[in-house]
C-alpha cells in the first residue's frame, strides 16, 4: 500500500498498555494505518457503532468479557467488519476456535512485527471481503430456488438430500433441516422411492441429464436430474421436480376437445376444408368431401387443386372473383356449381375465410362447404309457383274489378229502386193520416206511425249499407293531424249544449299518429256517438278518451259508464246488422262499429272492446306511428 493510499482505521481493544505500546511501536513503519485503543469490550461496542472501521484487533481477556463469548458479541455488532485475534503465547487452540465462531485470523502477542502485521490485516480484510461474497451468492441462490414453485434438491453420491427448497419441503410437510441426511425411502412410499431411486442412478450411471415423468397418488410430476459434484471428487444428483398434474389434465382435456371437434367435423353434413396458400397444400378436409364431391379424402391431400378443378367451368369466374377480397383479409360466400366424381352437377354454397401474416399476405383459408342443390330445387319450384301465382292474382284482380263494377251498379240500383217504394209508402201513409185523421181511430193512427217510421230506418239502414259499401272503394289520404283538435271537434259536433251539461267529458293528451282525417273523423264519430247513447240512462254520463304510445303502434281508448254488454257475444259486436240491444231500448242499425273496424283494418291497425253487464264498455283501436 503507497503513502498516497486511503488509511485504514483499525480499532485495537487492549486493556495492557504494555501491548498496546509495543503494537503502537509496530504501526510507526505502517503509515497507511489509523489505530485506536478501547480498553473494555462495552466501549468497543459504543465506539464502533459511532465511527466507520475497517478491521479490529481483539484481545480474549478484557476486563468486562472473556474468551470465545467476547468474539461472539463483537462478530454481531460488527458483522461486516474482520477481526483479528491478539492471544498470548499457549493460546493457540483457543486462538483457533475464535476463527470458527467469527474472527478471520490471529496474532500471538510478541511475534508481531510490521510485515507480519500489514499481511494479516490483507489477509483478514480479503477473507471478510470473500465470506461477504460466498454469503450473498448463497443468500440469492437460496432466494431464487425457494422462490419457486418447482422441487429443487441436492443428493450426495448415496442418494442422501443435501439440499432441499421451501416448495419440496412443504410438499412433504418437513422443514429442511428434517429432510438433510434423509433418502427418498425416508420420505415417500417405498414403490415410489425405488421409482426415483432408478432415475438418480441413471444420472451417476450416464453422468448426464434425465428426464422423467413420476406419478404418486392421482398426481404427475416431471423431473429434470442432473449430476453435481457436490465435493471435490463426489459426484451427487441436483434436480427439479415439477408438478404437471394439471397441465397433463388440460392435454388430456386438449385430445379429447380435438378427436371431439374432429368427429363433429367429420359427422357435419357441410364439407371443412382448410388450406396452406404458401405451401399451396390442404391441411384439413373433413370426410363430407365423399359425399359432396364423390372423391376419397386421400386425393384432395393428394392434390389440392381438386377442390377447384370440381367447379363447373361457367362458375369458375364466380369463385375466381372472390380471390381479391381473400387476398385483402375479407371473407367470401359463393352459391356455385360443382361436377361431382360420377358426373352429377350439384349446387354447393362455399363460404372462405382467409388468415393474414404478420406482412399481410394470404397464408391460409378455412371454408365450409354445402350441398345446397335441394334447397336450389325448392327456390326454382317457389318461382315457377310464384309466377303462376301472379298470373292467377291479375286474372283474380280482373275478375274482382268486374264484380266491384257489377256491385257499384247493384248499389246505384238499391239506392234508387229502393228507395222509391219507400217513399211511396212513406208519402201514402202520411197522406193517409193528414185525409183521413177523422176516420182513423187511435190503433189506425198508432199503426201509421210504425209504418212511417219503419220507413225512415229502412231508409237509413240503406244509407249506412252503401256507405259501409264505398269504404272498400275509397282511397286513403293519409296526412298527420292533431287528434285532439280532431276528437274535440266532433264531440262538439254531435252534441247540444243542454246534452253536454249531463255529460263528464274527459278528453287526455291523445297522440297525432299518419292517418286518413276524414276517415278517422268517422271513427271517432261513431265511438263517442255510441258512448253517449249508451250511457243515456245514467244521470251523469261520463266518457274518457286517452291512448297509450307503444313501439311502433299508438292504442286509443273510450271508456263509458253506460249498460255495457255481454262478452259472451263479443264476436258478434263488430259485424254488419248485429245489434246487442234492442231498437226500442237504443235506435240504430248495428252498422257503426262495423264501420269503425274496417276503417282501422284499412290502417293497419286493429279494434277491439271489453265490457260488462250495467258496468260500462270500453273500445280500443291500434294505429301504426
Amino acid at each position: 500500500m503507497k503513502e498516497t493510499d486511503k488509511k485504514l482505521n483499525l480499532l485495537l481493544i487492549e486493556d495492557n498498555p504494555g501491548d498496546v505500546r509495543i503494537l503502537r511501536e509496530v504501526l510507526r513503519d505502517l503509515p497507511e494505518i489509523k489505530l485506536y485503543n478501547v480498553i473494555c469490550l462495552s466501549d468497543a461496542i459504543e465506539y464502533l457503532s459511532k465511527n466507520k472501521t475497517d478491521l479490529v484487533l481483539l484481545d480474549l481477556g478484557l476486563p468486562d468479557s472473556q474468551g470465545l463469548d467476547t468474539v461472539r458479541k463483537i462478530s454481531s455488532q460488527i458483522p461486516m467488519v474482520p477481526v483479528i485475534v491478539l492471544t498470548g503465547l499457549n493460546d493457540d487452540t483457543l486462538a483457533l476456535q475464535a476463527i470458527k465462531v467469527g474472527a478471520q485470523d490471529y496474532l500471538i502477542k510478541g511475534k508481531i512485527d510490521p510485515e507480519l502485521l500489514q499481511r494479516s490485516i490483507h489477509y483478514s480484510i480479503e477473507r471478510k471481503l470473500a465470506d461477504e461474497t460466498l454469503r450473498l451468492s448463497e443468500k440469492r441462490y437460496r432466494t431464487f430456488i425457494d422462490s419457486t414453485s418447482d422441487y429443487v434438491f441436492l443428493k450426495d453420491d448415496q442418494f442422501k438430500h443435501l439440499v432441499a427448497n421451501l416448495a419440496y419441503c412443504k410438499s412433504y410437510n418437513k422443514t429442511e433441516k428434517d429432510i438433510l441426511g434423509c433418502t427418498d425411502f425416508d420420505l415417500m412410499p417405498e414403490d415410489f422411492a425405488s421409482t426415483c431411486e432408478i432415475t438418480d442412478k441413471q444420472v451417476i450411471a450416464i453422468n448426464g441429464m434425465v428426464i422423467s415423468e413420476e406419478r404418486w397418488d392421482d398426481k404427475t410430476f416431471e423431473a429434470c436430474k442432473f449430476p453435481v459434484e457436490y465435493q471435490k471428487g463426489k459426484i451427487g444428483v441436483g434436480g427439479f421436480v415439477r408438478d404437471i398434474t394439471e397441465r397433463k389434465r388440460a392435454e388430456k382435456a386438449l385430445i379429447f376437445a380435438h378427436n371431439e371437434l374432429e368427429n363433429l367435423h367429420n359427422n357435419l353434413g357441410e364439407a371443412i376444408f382448410s388450406i396452406d396458400t404458401v405451401k399451396n397444400e390442404m391441411t384439413q378436409v373433413s370426410f363430407a368431401h365423399e359425399d359432396i364431391f364423390g372423391y376419397p379424402v386421400k386425393d384432395f391431400f393428394m392434390n389440392s387443386q381438386l377442390w377447384y378443378e370440381c367447379i363447373l367451368e361457367e362458375d369458375k369466374p364466380i369463385f375466381d372473383a372472390g380471390f381479391p377480397f381473400l387476398m385483402s383479409g375479407q371473407k367470401v360466400q359463393h352459391e356455385i356449381r360443382i361436377v361431382r366424381a360420377d358426373g352429377q352437377i350439384r349446387w354447393i354454397e362455399a363460404k372462405l375465410s382467409p388468415t393474414l401474416d404478420d406482412n399481410g399476405k394470404l397464408a391460409h383459408i378455412d371454408g365450409f362447404a354445402s350441398d345446397i342443390t335441394e334447397r336450389k330445387q325448392v327456390q326454382e319450384e317457389i318461382k315457377m309457383l310464384n309466377a303462376e301465382l301472379e298470373e292467377r292474382v291479375s286474372d283474380r284482380t280482373i275478375e274482382l274489378q268486374a264484380t266491384i263494377k257489377e256491385m257499384e251498379t247493384f248499389s246505384y240500383s238499391v239506392s234508387h229502386d229502393l228507395r222509391a217504394p219507400l217513399r211511396a209508402i212513406d208519402g201514402f201513409t202520411r197522406i193517409l193520416v193528414e185525409d183521413y185523421e177523422q176516420k182513423l181511430d187511435a190503433e189506425g193512427k198508432r199503426l201509421c206511425s210504425m209504418i212511417r217510421d219503419n220507413t225512415h230506418r229502412m231508409g237509413q239502414l240503406i244509407d249506412d249499407l252503401l256507405t259501409f259499401s264505398r269504404l272498400s272503394r275509397v282511397s286513403l289520404n293519409i296526412s298527420k293531424f292533431e287528434m285532439n283538435t280532431l276528437i274535440r271537434s266532433v264531440y262538439n259536433e254531435i252534441t247540444l249544449p243542454e246534452t253536454r251539461q249531463r255529460i263528464d267529458f274527459q278528453l287526455g293528451k291523445i297522440a297525432s299518429v299518419p292517418a286518413d282525417g276524414i276517415l278517422l273523423r268517422q271513427v271517432w264519430i261513431n265511438l263517442i256517438s255510441n258512448a253517449i247513447k249508451f250511457s243515456s240512462s245514467r244521470e251523469t254520463a261520463v266518457i274518457r278518451i286517452s291512448c297509450k304510445q307503444y313501439k311502433n303502434m299508438v292504442v286509443y281508448e273510450i271508456k263509458d259508464n253506460g249498460v255495457g254488454f255481454d262478452m259472451k257475444y263479443i264476436d258478434k259486436l263488430f259485424g254488419v246488422f248485429q245489434r246487442l240491444h234492442s231498437v226500442k231500448d237504443f235506435e240504430g242499425t248495428g252498422v257503426g262499429l262495423a264501420i269503425v273496424q274496417h276503417i282501422i283494418i284499412r290502417h293497419g291497425g286493429k279494434a277491439w272492446a271489453e265490457g260488462e253487464v250495467n258496468n260500462g264498455a270500453t273500445f280500443y283501436f291500434s294505429l301504426p306511428v
